[in-house]
C-alpha cells in the first residue's frame, strides 16, 4: 500500500495532462464558458426583471383591471355600484383613466398612432427614463421603447390633433409594460404605437371626438391570488353591466389584468426565456456528458498499462478516479468561474438590451439570485462530475491483470461482421465506421442539435413574412372601417357589413361579422340561407380541430349570453379568429334593426368619412405588426443562435473526431511501419469520419425539418396564430450543408496533423 504520509506523486501529472491534451480540454472549457455565460446572463437578466416586475405591481400601483362605457358616468356613481359586489370583502377602488387614440403622420408614415392620458398620480404611475414628466402645457411624455425605435429624443415634436406637442420625457408604464394596441392583436407594436401623458388642464384641450370613457379599478386586498381576483372581477363586471343597462349605459370593454395582454405577456414571456434556455442547457450538458463518458472510455483505453501498474503498485480503485477526474474538475470550475463572470457582465448587459428593446420595463436593478447560480452553474457541473464519477467506476472495476494485458473488454467478443468484396480502402473506412459507431451515433445527435438551432436561427424571420404575406393575400378588403355609429356613405366602393366581439370557451376573442348579400369583398364562398350556420376561419378551425357540421358556443365577452352556431364551412382568413354570416342573420341572431351596421369594407382609403365617426381603422400596415415587431424584437437573438449552432456543431466534431484517432492510435502507427505515408492514412480515417459527417447532415436536415415545424407551429399557437404552411426554403438548407462541410473542412485538417504526430513506435508500446 503506498505511503499516505508521502505526496501523492500522481498530482504532479495532471498539468501535464492538461498540457498533452490541451485541445480536447480548451475544446470543453469553450463550450462550457459560453453556455454558461449565455444561460447564466439569460437567467440573471430575465428573473432579475421578473423581481422588478413583480414589486412593480405595487410599487407603481398597478390597475387589477379595467374597463369603458359608452358615455361619460362620473366616479362616484361607479363606485356607488362597484361597492354592491359583494362575492368578496375585497373592496373595488374606481379611477377615472380617460384617453384619447389619435392617428398621427411621422416622417412620411401616417400609421402611427398614441393614446394620450393625462399625468397619473394615483394608479399606474409610471417610471421616468429621462427628462421629466409633464409640468406645464405643450409638454408631452411618451413611451421609452417607442422613442428608442424612432429615435426620439428630449426637445423633439410631435403632433397631432392640430397640436405640436414637445417631448419633456421618456417613461415606463406599468400597464403597458408590452405595447399592445388592442388585446385582440396578435403581436405589440413598440414602432408605432406608444403611450402619452400630458398635464390634466392641457388634457381638456383636445379634441372629445377621440375620448374614451375608460376606468381602472384596484382591490383594496392585496393578498388575492390570480384566481380569487378573476372571480371578484368577473362579479364586479357583472354587477356593473346590470345596473347600467337602465340608465342606458354600458360597458364597451372590461378588461381584467389577468387577460391583458399588455401586462402579462412580458412576464410570461420572460418565465417561458427561462425555462426553454435551462432546458436547452441541460440538453447541451447530456450531449457533452455522453462525450464525456466516451472520452473517458479512450483515455482509460490508452492508458491502461499504467493504470495496472498502478493498481498492482497498490493504488486503490478510489485514488485512480480521483487522478482521472482532477484535469477535467479542474476545468469545469474554470469554466463555470468565467462563464458566470461572462453571463454576469457582458452576455447579461446583451440580455438587458435585448428585453430593453422588446419591451417598456422599468429601471431595475441586478437581483443576484442563488437559484441562477444552482441552475446553471451547480447542476451541470455535478451532472458531469457524477458521469465522469460513473464512466471511471465502471471502468476501473477490472483487476490489475486485465489492465496490464489490455483487455477491457467485460463481454466475449462478438464475429467480426463479414463485409462485401468491396475495395480494400472502402472495407477499411467501413469497418473504421463499424468500430466506432458510438462515436459517430453521439457525432450525428450533436450535429442534428446544431443544424436544428441553424435552421430555426435562419427560417424564422422569413417564416414570419411568409405569414404576413398571407394575411395580406387573404384581407377581405385594404381597408377596413368601423363606426362608432352608422352613417351613411356616397361611396359606392364601400360596402356595408356589421361585427361584435364575442368569446370562445377559452375566453380568445371571435369576430363575428354579418356580410352583405353578393359581397363583392368576400367573393372565396357564399354566406348561408339558414339561420344558425356560419363559415368560420380556417385558422379557427384548424387551431380547436373543428369540422364541418360541428356545433360550436361562444359567448358574450361582457355578459352571460351564449350563440350556438352550425359549422357550414371554412375559409382562408389568417388575419382572425372569425365567424362569417349574412348580414340579415346577423341582425336577426343579434336583434338589431334590418339597416343597421358597424363599419365599412373599402379598397381605398374613404377621405369624405368624417374622424369623429371612426372607432377604429384597420388597413395594409396594421395586419403586418407581427412580421415588423418579431423582426425588431428577434433580430438580435438569431445571429447569437446561429453563431452557437455552429460552435457546438464544431467542438461536438472536434472531439469526436480526437476520439476516433486516439482509439485507432495504434492501428495508425502499425500503418506507418507497414509503409502507408500520412496522405494516404488520412484518406481512411478523415475520410471515414467524413462520410459519417455527411450522413449525419443528411439524416439531420429532414429530421431538423420534422421537429422544427412542429416546434413552430406550437410557438405560433401560444399567440393564437395557426400556420397553414411551415415553409423553410432551399437556400436555408444549402447554407447549413456549405457551413457544415466548412466547418468541417477546417477540423479535417487539425485531424491529419494529429494522424502527423502518432509516432511508428506507438504500435510497439504495448506488444508483448
Amino acid at each position: 500500500m503506498a505511503d499516505k504520509t508521502i505526496k501523492n506523486p500522481l498530482r504532479k501529472r495532471i498539468l501535464r495532462d492538461i498540457r498533452k491534451e490541451k485541445g480536447k480540454y480548451i475544446s470543453i472549457f469553450l463550450f462550457l464558458t459560453f453556455m454558461i455565460s449565455i444561460v447564466s446572463g439569460m437567467l440573471v437578466t430575465s428573473l432579475s426583471m421578473m423581481h422588478t416586475y413583480d414589486d412593480g405591481i405595487e410599487t407603481y400601483k398597478l390597475e387589477d383591471g379595467h374597463f369603458s362605457t359608452n358615455s361619460e358616468i362620473s366616479v362616484a356613481d361607479l363606485q356607488k355600484i362597484a361597492d354592491q359586489t359583494d362575492s368578496c370583502t375585497a373592496k373595488a377602488t374606481i379611477y377615472k383613466q380617460y384617453f384619447y387614440n389619435f392617428d398621427y403622420t411621422f416622417e412620411g408614415n401616417s400609421n402611427y398612432s398614441i393614446r394620450l392620458y393625462e399625468n397619473r398620480e394615483a394608479l399606474n404611475t409610471y417610471s421616468v427614463f429621462e427628462g421629466h414628466a409633464p409640468e406645464k402645457d405643450g409638454e408631452l411624455a411618451i413611451d421609452r421603447l417607442f422613442a428608442e425605435n424612432n429615435n426620439l429624443k428630449i426637445g423633439d415634436t410631435l403632433t397631432f390633433d392640430g397640436k405640436d406637442l414637445t417631448i419633456c420625457g421618456t417613461v415606463a408604464v406599468p400597464d403597458y409594460s408590452c405595447l399592445f394596441e388592442k388585446n385582440s392583436d396578435s403581436m405589440f407594436s413598440a414602432t408605432t404605437f406608444t403611450m402619452g401623458f400630458v398635464t390634466a388642464d392641457y388634457f381638456k384641450e383636445f379634441s372629445e371626438s377621440k375620448l374614451t370613457y375608460s376606468f381602472a379599478y384596484r382591490f383594496s386586498d392585496r393578498s388575492l391570488d390570480d384566481r380569487a381576483s378573476y372571480d371578484v372581477s368577473t362579479d364586479l363586471m357583472n354587477t356593473l353591466s346590470e345596473q347600467l343597462a337602465p340608465q342606458g349605459n354600458y360597458l364597451t370593454d372590461f378588461l381584467m389584468r389577468q387577460n391583458n395582454k399588455a401586462i402579462t405577456f412580458t412576464r410570461e414571456d420572460m418565465d417561458g426565456d427561462t425555462n426553454s434556455t435551462v432546458m436547452m442547457l441541460y440538453i447541451m450538458i447530456a450531449l457533452l456528458a455522453f462525450i464525456f463518458a466516451l472520452m473517458t472510455f479512450s483515455t482509460i483505453e490508452a492508458e491502461a498499462g499504467a493504470i495496472g501498474t498502478l493498481r498492482a503498485s497498490g493504488y486503490t480503485k478510489g485514488e485512480i478516479i480521483r487522478h482521472y477526474m482532477a484535469a477535467s474538475t479542474y476545468v469545469f470550475l474554470a469554466a463555470a468561474v468565467i462563464g458566470n463572470i461572462g453571463g454576469y457582465t457582458c452576455f447579461r448587459k446583451f440580455m438587458e438590451d435585448m428585453y430593453y428593446h422588446s419591451y417598456s420595463l422599468p429601471v431595475f436593478k441586478v437581483v443576484w439570485n442563488a437559484n441562477a447560480f444552482l441552475l446553471t452553474t451547480v447542476i451541470p457541473i455535478a451532472i458531469l462530475l457524477v458521469i465522469n464519477y460513473l464512466a471511471l467506476r465502471s471502468m476501473l472495476g477490472l483487476s490489475p491483470l486485465n489492465f496490464l494485458r489490455h483487455d477491457l473488454s467485460k463481454r466475449k467478443k462478438k464475429h467480426v461482421t463479414k463485409l462485401p468484396d468491396f475495395k480494400f480502402l472502402t472495407r477499411f473506412r467501413i469497418r473504421t465506421i463499424l468500430q466506432n459507431r458510438s462515436n459517430y451515433i453521439t457525432m450525428a445527435i450533436g450535429i442534428l442539435m446544431a443544424n436544428i438551432l441553424f435552421i430555426f436561427s435562419a427560417s424564422m424571420l422569413p417564416i414570419l413574412n411568409d405569414q404576413t404575406d398571407n394575411v395580406l393575400d387573404h384581407l377581405i378588403a385594404n381597408y377596413q372601417y368601423t363606426l362608432k355609429a352608422p352613417v351613411e356613405l356616397d361611396d359606392s366602393s364601400a360596402e356595408k357589413y356589421c361585427l361584435t366581439a364575442l368569446a370562445d370557451n377559452d375566453g380568445k376573442e371571435v369576430l363575428v361579422y354579418g356580410i352583405a348579400d353578393n359581397s363583392k369583398y368576400l367573393t372565396q364562398v357564399s354566406m348561408p340561407v339558414e339561420k344558425g350556420d356560419i363559415i368560420i376561419s380556417k385558422s379557427f378551425m384548424k387551431l380547436n380541430d373543428y369540422k364541418v357540421g360541428d356545433t360550436i358556443k361562444i359567448t358574450e365577452k361582457y355578459g352571460d349570453k351564449e350563440y350556438s352556431f352550425r359549422i357550414a364551412g371554412s375559409f382562408n382568413y389568417p388575419a382572425a379568429f372569425s365567424v362569417f354570416m349574412s348580414i340579415d342573420n346577423y341582425n336577426d341572431t343579434f336583434g338589431k334593426d334590418a339597416d343597421y351596421f358597424t363599419g365599412y369594407f373599402s379598397d381605398k382609403a374613404l377621405d369624405d368619412l368624417d374622424d369623429s365617426f371612426i372607432y377604429s381603422t384597420m388597413g395594409p400596415s396594421d395586419y403586418s405588426k407581427l412580421s415588423d415587431q418579431m423582426n425588431d424584437s428577434m433580430g438580435r437573438m438569431m445571429p447569437l443562435m446561429k453563431y452557437l449552432s455552429l460552435i457546438i456543431f464544431v467542438i461536438v466534431i472536434y472531439l469526436l473526431s480526437k476520439i476516433v484517432l486516439e482509439k485507432n492510435a495504434e492501428s495508425i502507427s502499425l500503418t506507418k511501419i507497414l509503409g502507408y505515408n500520412n496522405r494516404e492514412i488520412g484518406k481512411i480515417y478523415i475520410i471515414s469520419t467524413a462520410i459519417a459527417v455527411l450522413v449525419s447532415v443528411a439524416i439531420s436536415l429532414p429530421l431538423s425539418t420534422v421537429i422544427l415545424k412542429t416546434m413552430i407551429v406550437y410557438l405560433f399557437r401560444t399567440f393564437d396564430i395557426w400556420l397553414e404552411n411551415v415553409h423553410i426554403g432551399t437556400s436555408i438548407y444549402v447554407q447549413v450543408v456549405i457551413w457544415d462541410i466548412v466547418c468541417y473542412g477546417l477540423l479535417s485538417f487539425l485531424q491529419y496533423k494529429k494522424i502527423q504526430k502518432i509516432p511508428m513506435e506507438e504500435a510497439l508500446k504495448n506488444r508483448e
